[in-house]
């Protein structure tokens, strides 16, 4: 595996946030970091968890941090969360908090009066309802969220984070997950960004598989077969099998990162999600190496 290559990738990925947090503007030699768009290493220093952990995740009481948490990212914008947590900097009459106690209704109107389009994020494809407009899609997807009365689910969602925040250590990221993606169009992959802002909570903090579990996107398992040398399409993510054989390669970069020739002790620690969401990143940057065209270009 060429695990040398991939940590040079994140290593050279997180030396240019070191040197844009010095104020430096001489970034990167590297042509592809330098021309295209990659997130950081740690999701939790890319620019819209930062401001969401600033102004929603810490900022919402301990029950509605779950509410929350599914009503940001399915916009996953940072302006839209300005209206939203009625931020009066941002020239928003004071009112409450729609985070802290949500209303469709009253978030509709906010969205209406004060919000400019596009509401949801450009970053990743956001599924509702056929027919609706993508804003009135999402706060119906979160309105059937607060509802929570799908047969097998919890009963709403702040019983549901009481039961987490009661029982800390007891509940895993894959059990959650797995909870999480029976909501109408919450699916896999928002049920995932929704549980990696969790394990950052008191509701998932202490999860016994931070270490050891994550979901492999497409990007992810393509980061794999690359780092095998396997066709791009080798690993089916439909397969339990090489569902577990994913994770074992994941587990086994996790290990690796442990290592001071490929990622410095000094730095920020890996877990799973970094391992998983690195590997997406790398399958961008060796796409853009090979003449590949990527989605969003470096401003």
């Amino acid at each position: 595996m060429r695990v040398g290559d991939f940590f040079r990738y994140a290593r050279a990925r997180e030396g240019i946030r070191f040197r844009k947090e010095r104020g430096e503007t001489q970034l990167t030699s590297d042509p592809v970091l330098r021309d295209w768009s990659f997130c950081n290493v740690n999701r939790e220093d890319d620019r819209v968890t930062r401001w969401f952990a600033k102004y929603v995740r810490d900022q919402v009481p301990e029950t509605q941090i779950l509410l929350a948490t599914v009503a940001f990212r399915w916009f996953n914008r940072i302006s839209t969360g300005q209206v939203l947590a009625g931020l009066n900097e941002y020239n928003i009459p004071a009112r409450k908090n729609l985070f802290a106690e949500w209303s469709t209704s009253t978030a509709r109107e906010a969205l209406a009066l004060y919000a400019e389009p596009p509401y949801v994020t450009g970053a990743y494809i956001i599924k509702t309802p056929d027919g609706l407009p993508k804003e009135e899609g999402v706060l119906w997807c979160i309105d059937q969220f607060v509802q929570g009365n799908k047969k097998g689910l919890p009963l709403d969602h702040v019983k549901f984070s009481e039961i987490l925040l009661e029982q800390p250590g007891v509940h895993t990221l894959e059990g959650v997950w797995n909870i999480l993606r029976q909501f109408p169009y919450l699916g896999d992959f928002m049920a995932y960004e929704v549980v990696t802002d969790l394990y950052h909570t008191p509701l998932l903090d202490r999860a016994p598989d931070i270490m050891t579990w994550a979901n492999p996107g497409p990007g992810a398992a393509r980061g794999l077969c690359r780092l095998r040398d396997l066709p791009l399409d080798d690993l089916n993510r439909g397969s339990e099998t090489d569902r577990r054989y994913m994770m074992q390669l994941m587990r086994d970069l996790l290990a690796a990162s442990q290592r001071e020739e490929y990622w410095p002790k000094a730095w920020k620690p890996w877990d799973m999600r970094t391992v998983e969401h690195t590997l997406c990143e790398f399958d961008k940057y060796e796409r853009a190496q090979q003449g590949g065209k990527l989605k969003r270009r470096y401003k």
